[in-house]
């Protein structure tokens, strides 16, 4: 009796084993917090946590050198979003025991307060303390992929899947950051890895679901979302996508019962009301419409950037440019690194006629990303109305580069060219425009300007007649039509 009494912790290592208990029953009351929130009961959800966070500033008060105090600490009060407690928390820990797995924390911290220098500070560390920490690559590399960073991001990813290559969220990560770049092909391999590796992995089917939308395979989309769903009736993300599908194909009410479910799951995701009030937009419901905008930005998420920009563009098509133009801004202020965000105020700034404001936004959605293909157009627009013609030359091309079928990029380099009467190159480029978009009436009318200067009479007919038959109402090819009669003197 007497040996086992012995062996019971005594002075500060019984403080310590009861620091240990109180540390699990924390836990206990924090795992309660988690399900009455998931249960939509956040009164229940709040007593549970406030509870726990008593518990662990005991477990503190008896034993102050333990990190895993300050960690559980820190996640309670994450959950009860008191975020500058919780920093100071996490910080206590790394101060007791500087170790990789919370400096991913604190840089995730850091990243939803928009502080992104100091989070990729706590990403190297991580990984300068655990070079072979496959998790501090996949996050590192998600940081780089949220700021447009997308080469260091593939180097991280590369990274993690050779330190653990049966790991399927990498391949789900390399395949997002595919997915940014348009590199549908690679992505689809990625999420096709991240299924055979886990084929119950419901976030895989979303992310190919949506790489399909994007591909306009619209049935193969909705096979992904619906199998999303049957796998996690309360994925309200896959709602909200596959409400995105149905209004890409004009299925307005069932989109409206994705966003409603979306939003039944989950009444704080943003996205799903912003996504709501762009139906509302659709549908011309503007007051509707506006609440959605509004309630999204209310709710103040890590994504409240995108609420913002949406609500810009409504505003935008109201030709409420002022209003507009300030949430373009607040966007942009929220998320500096996201390119599409300065195209669309580019296109305000253009229709306001402030060319220089407009050039300078396409130059930073260059910038940012220099794949943009729209970017490098509309700059080139831009160019060629300020009469900086090679300027224009060289962004059309360069869009044309980035995207072969742009059709668009093919007709009005096609101009320069005819401007510059070199007929060959804007014969070439009127044709190839029509290849890709055979009911291009402009196309056909300047082609058929192209055939009349070089005195091929029948070629520009047939196509001054193709664009009458496309578009009955073009003055313009009519009269280049009437022209052309008259100089051939076919007067009747």
């Amino acid at each position: 009796m007497q040996q086992a009494i012995n062996t019971l912790p005594k002075g500060e290592d019984l403080k310590e084993f009861h620091s240990s208990i109180l540390q699990q029953q924390s836990n206990v009351y924090g795992v309660l917090g988690g399900f009455s929130k998931s249960a939509g009961r956040e009164r229940e959800a709040r007593e549970n946590y406030e509870q726990a966070l008593t518990v662990i500033n005991q477990a503190i008060s008896l034993f102050p050198n333990s990190p895993k105090s300050y960690i559980i600490k820190w996640s309670v009060l994450d959950s009860l979003e008191r975020y500058d407690e919780g920093l100071a928390a996490i910080n206590q820990a790394i101060k007791l025991a500087p170790r990789a797995l919370w400096y991913l924390l604190r840089a995730s911290y850091y990243s939803s307060q928009q502080k992104y220098d100091l989070a990729l500070d706590d990403h190297n560390k991580a990984i300068e303390l655990n070079p072979n920490y496959a998790m501090a690559y996949s996050v590192r590399a998600l940081h780089y992929s949220s700021q447009q960073k997308y080469d260091l991001a593939l180097d991280d990813y590369n990274k993690a899947i050779e330190l653990n290559p049966n790991y399927g969220l990498y391949y789900r990560g390399r395949g997002l950051n595919y997915l940014l770049q348009q590199k549908y092909e690679l992505a689809l391999a990625d999420f096709n890895k991240a299924i055979d590796i886990n084929p119950n992995n419901a976030d895989a089917y979303n992310n190919r679901g949506n790489l399909y939308s994007y591909q306009q395979k619209y049935d193969l989309a909705l096979s992904d979302f619906n199998k999303a769903i049957d796998l996690n009736r309360n994925f309200a993300k896959a709602y909200e996508n596959r409400g995105n599908l149905y209004r890409r194909q004009q299925k307005y009410e069932l989109a409206l019962a994705d966003y409603n479910k979306a939003i039944d799951i989950n009444p704080n995701d943003a996205g799903a009301y912003a996504s709501r009030g762009n139906l509302y937009s659709d549908l011309q419901k503007y007051e509707l419409a506006l609440a959605d905008y509004n309630k999204a930005i209310d709710i103040n998420s890590d994504d409240v950037f995108s609420a913002y920009f949406y609500r810009g563009i409504f505003y935008h098509r109201q030709q409420k440019y002022d209003l507009a133009l300030a949430d373009l801004n607040k966007a942009i202020e929220l998320n500096s690194n996201f390119s599409h965000f300065y195209f669309v105020r580019g296109i305000l700034h253009e229709n306001k006629e402030k060319y220089e404001l407009a050039l300078a936004d396409y130059s930073k959605a260059i910038e940012l990303d220099s794949n943009y293909a729209q970017a490098y157009y509309n700059r080139g627009e831009l160019y060629r109305l300020q009469k900086k013609y090679d300027l224009a030359l060289a962004d059309y091309s360069k869009a044309i580069d980035i995207n072969p079928n742009y059709a668009n990029a093919y007709y009005n380099r096609g101009l320069l060219y005819y401007n510059q009467q070199k007929y060959d190159l804007a014969l070439s480029d009127y044709s190839k425009a029509i290849d890709i978009n055979p009911n291009y009436a402009d196309a056909y009318n300047n082609r058929g300007v192209v055939y009349y200067n070089l005195q091929k009479y029948d070629l520009a007919l047939a196509d001054y007649n193709q664009a009458i038959r496309i578009n009955p109402n073009y003055a313009q090819a009519y009269y280049n039509r009437g022209l052309l009669y008259y100089n051939l003197q076919k007067y009747d």
